[in-house]
């Protein structure tokens, strides 16, 4: 259903606009956002997630949008959250295996990126942080009420979450050259 001939179109449309749009160009973003997210939210989340990951670059194409519409963010947020109440669906080692925080650390260089880029990007990497600090300390009040319980795909999950974290973490802190550091400080 989500493959609809119109479905398709309609997320290339967004996603294919240059960074540069309209003030309702971005209002049509916003409901864009809003409707996604639903879909997320839903009982066909995993339909949602299917047809997502069928699209071709598609972090490339909504990092381009980071800078300048805050609905980018709130979709890349709702997936990284989605993964602690949907662990079946992997979406954190999509999330690693499509190399988007890398992607999003790039963002921050002061040298190829305007510094309007640098708020956003710190932003939802903040945010992908607080998820994982989440889901790390709720693994570990489940593994203090079920002592010894069997392991399962979400623990896979939470231990690529907690990674992304710490690897995040260091990278912001080391001060390399063209970084800024001050993300780490709020």
């Amino acid at each position: 259903m989500l493959r609809s001939s119109s479905t398709v179109p309609f997320w290339n449309c967004i996603l294919d606009k240059g960074p540069n749009i309209s003030a309702e160009q971005a209002l049509q973003v916003g409901h864009w956002a809003k409707v996604n997210i639903q879909w997320l939210s839903g009982s066909r989340v995993t339909q949602m997630t299917n047809f997502l990951r069928a699209l071709p670059n598609l972090f490339d194409r909504m990092l381009v949008h980071l800078p300048s519409l805050s609905p980018i963010s709130d979709i890349l947020t709702k997936l990284v959250n989605m993964d602690d109440t949907h662990p079946h669906l992997g979406i954190i080692a999509w999330l690693h295996q499509q190399k988007l925080v890398p992607k999003v650390l790039e963002l921050l260089d002061p040298i190829t990126q305007p510094m309007e880029a640098h708020t956003p990007a710190g932003e939802f990497l903040r945010g992908i942080v607080a998820a994982a600090s989440t889901a790390s300390a709720n693994k570990q009040q489940q593994q203090q009420q079920q002592q010894a319980a069997p392991s399962n795909g979400k623990n896979r999950s939470n231990a690529v979450q907690t990674a992304w974290a710490n690897k995040i973490k260091q990278r912001m802190t080391l001060g390399r050259p063209g970084l800024t550091t001050r993300w780490c400080e709020s």
